[in-house]
């Protein structure tokens, strides 16, 4: 923590380590002399700053025959240390007696608090096995003893940590439902074994397809995903080409989508093969209904809403940065039934509080070509996806549900002042991400991502 590696805590170089509020108020505290530093004898007179594993080891030796046992342990241990407890033994019982002697209990993580093992550690690639590069520390100080204490958790001597070795995150795939519009009926939709994720999903003009974006390994990162397209009763995947956040063309022969490589952009794909076709610089497209353009967002330098023609192939700026009204919008758009207006994630200049849900007039004349339809309530949060019904009169989002204490879906008229209600019929215990419409406006596709 001495920076400056003057043996004094400066207030500045102890707030990096603990920041404020609480931080200020534990370095006055300990600021016993009031001199605005912290000396060695004032820092380590502070509550847990100076540990003693022997007088520790002592402490819970409660019968005193110089061993701790596993009930011992538990009850001596504080409660933030109480996750590992059951781990110690027999991970660090060397002599396999069931018990720990000091100085067994001295180089076990309890008592050697040099690695910041209190994080859970994530079984990143979904193996249901923790491997050495997987089990890290926030800061890996000291790699001997990150390998020692792997070492001493594998009790089979395989390599690797399993859960009855050592208490560790494992992942789950993306969730796919589907939602009848009314809220009484949700099937969870296949979308094979080999794709860990699903999202910016969308369905066909016939209404038969779903495209989204998927990885097949949870350590892929964006410029890896995949465009994917199942029957809309789920099914196996049928790959079309890299890619992110589908969108279908009118015909349903074709989608627009957004890619990293070979060029950064907006590119349309065919789904029967073929060549794709840049169209341009930018990110997250929606092909309007009616076919005649395609929104995507231009973020380069200051964000800006563009609009792709399809018939005279060129790019015109329907919001710029430059102006006054607008200050920041964001991908994952939809269009109206109509193709006259979008909703999407963004705020104005004069409110720089949270994000709102913005409609926006992107044909004809209109007194507020921009307006706030929906703000949530500071802190509660808004998801940057949206469907819009075909009738035009719902459209879905996410945001924070006080009664459920998690993100829940949320739908509202665009054109009332009503608060917006919550979707009926939504799996309650799940992170909601993206929902779409089918064209007949029956079914609602939803997408649940893991916490």
């Amino acid at each position: 923590m001495d920076r400056n590696r003057n043996d004094q805590l400066e207030r500045a170089e102890f707030l990096m380590s603990i920041p404020a509020p609480q931080g200020e108020e534990t370095f006055d505290q300990a600021d016993k002399n009031g001199d605005g530093r912290l000396s060695l004898a004032e820092w380590a007179a502070m509550p847990g700053m100076w540990l003693d594993p022997i007088q520790d080891f002592r402490r819970m030796d409660l019968n005193l025959d110089g061993q701790v046992d596993a009930v011992e342990l538990m009850a001596g241990t504080p409660d933030w240390k109480k996750p590992l407890c059951k781990r110690i033994l027999p991970a660090f019982d060397f002599n396999g007696d069931g018990v720990l002697s000091l100085n067994e209990y001295r180089v076990c993580p309890h008592g050697n608090t040099l690695m910041n093992w209190i994080p859970s550690m994530t079984d990143s690639n979904n193996d249901q096995k923790l491997s050495l590069a997987e089990y890290n520390f926030e800061r890996p100080t000291f790699s001997l003893l990150r390998v020692f204490f792997f070492r001493c958790h594998d009790l089979n001597h395989d390599g690797v940590l399993d859960l009855n070795e050592y208490d560790f995150k494992t992942l789950k795939p993306g969730t796919l439902y589907s939602l009848h519009q009314d809220g009484n009926v949700l099937k969870k939709l296949r979308y094979g074994t080999k794709y860990v994720h699903c999202g910016s999903q969308c369905v066909s003009p016939d209404g038969k397809w779903i495209a989204f974006d998927g990885k097949d390994n949870y350590q892929a990162k964006l410029p890896d995903y995949k465009i994917l397209i199942i029957p809309i009763e789920g099914g196996e995947p049928r790959e079309i080409g890299v890619g992110l956040m589908p969108s279908f063309s009118p015909d349903g022969k074709k989608v627009v989508c957004s890619r990293y490589s070979p060029q950064y952009g907006i590119w349309i794909m065919d789904l029967n093969g073929g060549e794709p076709e840049y169209i341009a610089r930018g990110w997250g497209a929606e092909w309007s209904p009616d076919g005649k353009e395609i929104y995507f967002g231009e973020y380069a330098t200051r964000s800006s809403l563009r609009v792709y023609n399809t018939e005279t192939k060129q790019v015109k700026v329907v919001v710029s940065p430059d102006e006054k009204e607008q200050q920041w919008i964001q991908i994952n758009s939809c269009w109206s039934p109509d193709s006259r207006r979008l909703c999407l994630w963004g705020s104005k200049q004069t409110q720089q509080d949270d994000p709102a849900m913005l409609l926006i007039h992107m044909r004809g004349e209109a007194k507020d070509r921009v307006k706030v339809r929906y703000r949530p309530p500071p802190g509660k949060g808004l998801g940057s996806d949206f469907a819009w019904h075909p009738n035009g009169r719902r459209i879905v989002f996410s945001t924070y549900c006080d009664e459920r204490k998690r993100r829940q879906f949320y739908e509202l008229d665009p054109e009332t002042n009503d608060p917006p209600k919550l979707v009926v019929g939504q799996p309650e215990n799940e992170n909601p991400c993206e929902s779409a419409w089918t064209p007949d406006g029956k079914q609602l596709i939803l997408t649940f991502h893991p916490d």
